[in-house]
């Protein structure tokens, strides 16, 4: 089974570590193809490591065995992690001095760093008794195979309010009309903004790509006009009626100051004094 470099480079350190203390476990690396039998104790743990998946190994010492669970990222380790406390934690396993999430702040030895090449988001670092190894297998064995025969549910996550108001603001940017429009029928059919609020945002398109008939046309227009306005909104049905937009309060300038009467003669009268 072909494996990625760094997969494989993985697999040679505990490779070593089996050959030395468990030689049943030793499988054959050639390059970036690992070689064993489906009838191999981590077979279903060595092929999900060469596929890219979540995957434990365990790393043999004279007294316990240490499990190092691999995951290409925070999210799947996290999830390998809820699926060992299901399973194992702590009834067959338990975590010591040392062990739980490794990252690159706390990982030492050469096979950390490796582990940290496939896993750059961190490892989960456990161990059982040599005792306890053969019911730790069969557990792993037993999760995986009812994992792989659990039907697949397509989750469609659903985006925030501030999520889709920044979509639809770059979409104005960067000119894409069907995208805006997309973002607009989004909200309205997730209802995570008032109807007003579209309505509005749908204006601003309208103005945008200066479709100005479009704003005229619109049947809620009048009803719309009954009620406070954004400035932005006010604006965009402004140029769309040919009208100048209103000035912001704080922009408008004060006119000058009339003279009052009688106070330039005052002055001459001081200056020729």
């Amino acid at each position: 089974m072909d494996a990625s470099d760094s997969a494989a480079a993985v697999l040679q350190a505990f490779n070593r570590n089996w050959e030395q203390l468990r030689p049943e476990l030793t499988v054959q690396i050639l390059g970036k193809d690992i070689q064993f039998d489906q009838s191999h104790s981590l077979s279903a743990e060595l092929t999900a490591l060469c596929s890219g998946m979540a995957a434990s190994l365990p790393y043999f010492t004279e007294e316990v065995v240490i499990w190092c669970t691999i995951a290409p990222s925070a999210h799947d380790l996290r999830s390998a992690v809820a699926n060992l406390r299901a399973w194992l934690l702590p009834s067959f396993g338990g975590e010591s001095g040392g062990d739980g999430f490794i990252s690159s702040l706390n990982a030492k030895g050469e096979l950390s760093q490796r582990l940290l090449v496939i896993a750059p988001d961190g490892y989960f670092r456990w161990r059982c008794k040599q005792e306890s190894f053969s019911a730790v297998i069969d557990k792993l064995a037993l999760s995986r195979a009812l994992m792989m025969q659990r039907p697949s549910r397509a989750h469609r996550r659903q985006p925030s309010l501030y999520e889709l108001r920044a979509r639809f603001s770059a979409q104005l940017l960067i000119g894409n009309r069907s995208g805006a429009e997309e973002t607009i029928a989004l909200l309205d059919e997730l209802q995570l903004d008032s109807a007003v609020n579209t309505e509005f945002m749908r204006i601003r398109m309208w103005h945008h790509f200066r479709e100005f008939a479009r704003i005229r046309r619109y049947p809620q227009l009048e009803r719309l006009r009954m009620q406070p306005l954004p400035l932005r909104v006010q604006q965009c049905l402004a140029e769309a009626f040919e009208e100048l937009p209103a000035t912001p309060a704080a922009q408008v300038e004060e006119p000058p100051l009339e003279p009052a009467p009688g106070a330039g003669l005052a002055e001459e009268a001081t200056w020729n004094d």
